[in-house]
């Protein structure tokens, strides 16, 4: 897990503790569609700034840490798959 240490700097990051639903995809490993239905469910907070809402860090982090605690990788980052060695001896 990133610490917000290492997000600073990045594009997305606005404020010193927000980012946006886009930088906090990047960051995570998340679709962005994934983080918008998690702060629609409250399970990420968030605040509303003009027209754009951004998301705290804290709760990025804080979402992370419960996913892993349970343990149940259907709710973490999609990495990708590693390749396959081919099997040519049954060939």
């Amino acid at each position: 897990m990133a610490s917000f240490d290492s997000w600073r700097g990045m594009d997305g990051v606005v404020f010193d503790q927000c980012v946006t639903a886009e930088a906090a995809s990047r960051l995570t490993g998340y679709n962005i569609q994934h983080i918008r239905r998690l702060t629609y469910a409250g399970k990420l907070d968030t605040i509303r700034v003009g027209r754009s809402w951004l998301i705290k860090v804290k709760s990025i982090e804080a979402y992370l840490a419960e996913v892993v605690a349970e343990g149940d990788s259907r709710f973490g980052p999609r990495v990708p798959a590693k390749p396959q060695p081919h099997d040519n001896a049954s060939a």
